[in-house]
């Protein structure tokens, strides 16, 4: 179903593949993007209660955890997606 122009319609399941709206098709409601699970993936490894915060832990933790934030970033076994958000969060402390 789409609504335009205030108005329900019916959206015809595509027969073939040659585009327009298909059910199940793009993200489904509720899941999570990448940024999200790096930013909790880091807060899970340096003990951090909220992982939107990180930038605030720093302040608070000090020198420590930004030393730390440097090893997550550079360490190879730690996910793709931690390193950069590591970087991204303790470059403007550098």
């Amino acid at each position: 179903m789409v609504f335009r122009n205030w108005q329900l319609l019916e959206v015809p399941v595509a027969k073939d593949n040659r585009g327009g709206p298909r059910r199940g098709a793009g993200r489904p409601k509720g899941s999570r993007n990448k940024a999200t699970n790096a930013r909790e993936a880091i807060a899970e490894i340096l003990d951090v209660d909220d992982p939107h915060m990180l930038a605030g832990a720093i302040h608070k933790r000090g020198h420590t955890l930004l030393t730390e934030m440097e090893r997550i970033a550079c360490d190879p076994t730690q996910p793709v997606g931690a390193g950069i958000m590591a970087a991204r969060t303790a470059l403007p402390f550098l």
